[in-house]
Order: C-alpha cells, then structure tokens, then sequence
C-alpha cells in the first residue's frame, strides 16, 4: 500500500490510499472523502500484510461508496471481504451488475490461465488464494452513466502515518467532490472511467481502469472485448483529456496523461 496526495486547489490535497492485488497488479483506490466516509474504486484481493492497513482506514469510517472499473474478477475481487470491514454500497451498470453474479462472466473461474506456464509460486498462489467460483452483486444500479457528490472536509497537506489530517468546513459545502462515470467499452463492454472532480466542475484525476494502464496496451482479447470500438469510442475520449491530468490506471502507478498515452493507442 503507498498514499497519493491529489491536489485540489487552495493549498488543499485529497488523501488517496493505493493498494495492490498480488500476482496481476490490480489497482484498488481509497479516497478519503471525510470523518464517516470513504470512496472505493475498484476493490481488490489484498495480500495478508495488507489487510491491517486496510482494516484501519475502514474502522473510524462509517460507509463507503464502491464502484468498479468493469466486471473482471481481479478489480472485484475484495468487495465481499470490504463488506466485512465497512457498511458498503456497490454501484454499477445493469451490465456489469449481471456480470459480478456470473463466476464465468466475471472471469474468475478463469484466473488460473493468466498465471499458468509462468512462475511456479505465481501458480500456487493462485491456486491458494484465488477464488475460482466468485460472485457479487451490486446495491444500487444505474444506466449509462451516474453522478455523486460527496461533501468534502478540507484535509492539510500534512500527513501522519499515511493518515490525511482533516480540518472541519465553516460552510457544509465549502468543499465537495463530484464523480461521474463514463462509459469506455474495448477492453470489456461494461467498462467504464471514473471522473474525478472538484466543486464547479474541475476535473482532477481520471481512474481509467483497465482501459488505460501504466506500462502496456490497453488488452482487448478478453471476452466482450472489441478493438474497434475502443479506436471509435474510447480512444477518443481518452486523448481528450488535459495532458497534465492525474490518470489512476487499473495496472500500475498513477501519472499524467501525457506520461502514458501511449498505452492508449492500439
């Protein structure tokens, strides 16, 4: 797990814990809305030292609202488990919805072939840890595209123990993050990018799944995937955005847009 401070203006940062999913490199993002409230993206099977630290961001929290990148079992993987933790709320597409509930659909029940013929230990963990016949579902479904606004409390720049410090707003609504999904089918047809913005519409980052990654092509070989629709659909919208925009990739580490585009282009 490592921190990312997000800038949002006003000398302000939003705290954004990262965590990765052993073997494949799966991204799950924290985002620390306030006191009572997280927001999950994309929530991942962790390894065992992980799961203290992430018991400790869900214990002084009261909810998290979830959402998903697109239905694949390695950026699902950690949302049953998550529930254990925190009162979670899950919300996707009638799509992708119906995929969680599928082990076949969702591609969990064939994890094993990403690993086999490669590293022994690679093999054997997912043998041991991966579950094969793994299903979810969500809580609230929506079409197309959905928007949420999250109250937001100021956090200080300074951080103690991978803790944000948040400071209590003299307006509620001094401060608030907007989110808004975007549909971006090729590598599956349920995939979609999370916007991330600021009060009045600014954007500020880009969780973009696994339509674009940090370090190879966008994949889509997998079931349901088309690379004619991402050249028509997706890889526009993609080089659309801002050059300096913060990009959180379902694989690998955040960077700028302009740092990673490359992957983009198929």
């Amino acid at each position: 797990m490592f921190h990312y401070d997000l800038n949002y203006g006003d000398a302000h940062v939003i705290g954004v814990d990262i965590f990765s999913m052993p073997v494949l490199d799966s991204r799950m993002y924290i985002i620390h809305v306030n006191h009572n409230e997280l927001l999950i993206i994309d929530p991942v099977l962790l390894q065992k030292e992980d799961e203290p630290r992430l018991r400790a961001i869900c214990d002084p929290a009261r909810r998290a609202t979830v959402l998903v990148t697109h239905s694949h079992y390695d950026h699902i993987a950690g949302l049953n488990r998550l529930r254990e933790l925190i009162p979670a709320k899950l919300y996707a597409t009638p799509l992708c919805n119906k995929k969680l509930q599928d082990s076949h659909k969702n591609l969990s029940a064939y994890s094993m072939a990403l690993v086999m013929g490669k590293d022994p230990k690679l093999e054997w963990y997912c043998e041991t840890h991966f579950d094969f016949d793994y299903t979810c579902s969500a809580d609230e479904i929506y079409v197309g595209t959905t928007k949420l606004e999250f109250s937001l409390h100021r956090i200080s720049s300074n951080i103690t123990n991978n803790k944000p410090v948040y400071v209590e707003n003299n307006s509620e609504h001094e401060h608030s993050l907007l989110l808004r999904t975007i549909p971006t089918p090729g590598h599956s047809d349920c995939s979609q990018c999370v916007e991330l913005r600021r009060r009045g519409g600014v954007l500020l980052a880009v969780f973009t799944g696994d339509s674009l990654v940090n370090g190879h092509d966008t994949i889509t070989r997998f079931p349901t995937g088309n690379k004619r629709v991402f050249r028509e659909e997706t890889e526009p919208y993609i080089m659309s955005l801002p050059d300096n925009i913060v990009i959180f990739p379902g694989h690998g580490d955040p960077a700028r847009l302009s740092e990673i585009k490359e992957y983009a282009i198929i």
